[in-house]
């Protein structure tokens, strides 16, 4: 059954982007304006973030930003208290204002998870997994969705057959797939193709399976409502981050070597792999908002 953007707390209001189209950003930049942005993490997801601040879009659109690194327990009360002005978070804001917290994504990265399934050398079909353990985040959230949808989808099933190993962060997930503990796991670029690189296979994109936001833009509904010139300004610089990534494929590698901190040809692949999946407008779906709401809305 289709879900009603308008039961309950509004989806749609969750997830604002519906209403932010870059193209029609009118108001002018904000002068001088110091702004926090929290991020969730540091993979390709987050390059429009960093390609926003490198080439100047921020600056250019009368904006200071700081990049601040910060796990979602953090973020999302720092976000509501003022402490940070935007947050790359998605799933946890959806989560919150679902629960009736005042805060928004405003601007969608990419309508497809990015995670790649990462394996041992002997597990050369996803379907070989059988009888096997596969690293998973927690029993919640996208990793657990995007790790289930697409096992089912060769016919496995997921949780019991292969079993889940539950095991918070990615650099954990990896160091379980070298210990043997586990004989894959659901990977982002470009630990994905560092891990391609050692000998590991990268069997399939969860992308190709799986219709669901991964990054966004998110703010206070306060924000919003206060200081619509700064979030217009803002989201026009990280709309143009996206746009700089994905028209731009020499220069995106650059930013990726230097973000990322891999070589050239991990940071060519990985581009290579992955920026065909970006947003073409900062605007999630209709099919990528059910999703969410499906998933975060229990």
């Amino acid at each position: 059954m289709k879900i009603k953007l308008f039961s309950r707390i509004p989806i749609a209001l969750a997830l604002a982007a519906v209403v932010f189209i870059p193209g029609r950003f009118l108001a002018q930049p904000a002068d001088g304006v110091s702004v926090r942005i929290g991020l969730a993490g540091r993979n390709f997801s987050f390059l429009p973030f960093f390609a926003a601040q490198q080439m100047g879009f921020f600056s250019q659109e009368g904006l200071k930003a700081e990049m601040i690194y910060m796990r979602s327990p953090v973020a999302i009360p720092a976000l509501s208290a003022g402490e940070i002005q935007y947050t790359t978070h998605f799933a946890s804001v959806v989560r919150a204002a679902i629960k009736g917290f005042p805060v928004r994504v405003i601007l969608s990265t990419s309508d497809r998870q990015l995670f790649s399934l990462v394996t041992h050398g002997a597990i050369r079909r996803v379907e070989d997994l059988k009888g096997k353990a596969v690293a998973v985040s927690n029993p919640l959230g996208a990793h657990a969705h995007v790790t289930t949808q697409v096992l089912r989808n060769f016919g496995l099933d997921p949780g019991k057959d292969p079993k889940y190993v539950y095991l918070g962060e990615e650099s954990a997930w990896v160091a379980a797939l070298e210990s043997g503990l586990v004989a894959g796991a659901f990977i982002q670029p470009p630990t994905s193709m560092v891990l391609k690189k050692k000998g590991y296979n990268v069997l399939v994109s969860a992308a190709d399976y799986v219709e669901l936001p991964v990054t966004g833009l998110s703010t206070s509904v306060e924000r919003i409502q206060k200081n619509p010139g700064e979030v217009k300004a803002t989201l026009r610089a990280v709309y143009r981050g996206i746009r700089f990534v994905k028209d731009n494929r020499a220069g995106a590698v650059q930013l990726i070597m230097k973000f990322l901190n891999v070589g050239q040809d991990i940071a060519a692949e990985t581009y290579d792999s992955t920026a065909k999946y970006l947003s073409e407008n900062g605007v999630s779906s209709e099919a990528a908002i059910q999703a969410a709401a499906k998933i975060w809305e229990t």
